[in-house]
């Protein structure tokens, strides 16, 4: 592929999720993406983060600081 992700990227990806027990909802090789959707618990053990409810004037949300992990199968290729 010219331009894109490798499919061998999504299929590492793919596999990350299934690890962890979230949902690939949608994969695109030309936008070079993947979606994942799961629990809060889920995506925190994931991504090795913590979050946390804020309040703003404009209403209460779930976020997190600082960084986030990517798996070192991730980044091997």
């Amino acid at each position: 592929m010219l331009h894109g992700a490798d499919p061998a990227d999504i299929a590492l990806v793919e596999a990350f999720a299934h690890e962890y027990d979230l949902t690939v909802r949608e994969r695109s090789a030309a936008r070079r993406s993947v979606v994942l959707i799961g629990t809060a618990e889920n995506m925190q053990k994931a991504f090795g983060t913590s979050l946390a409810h804020y309040d703003t004037p404009a209403g209460r949300y779930r976020g997190r600081t600082g960084s986030l992990t990517i798996p070192a199968i991730c980044r091997t290729r």
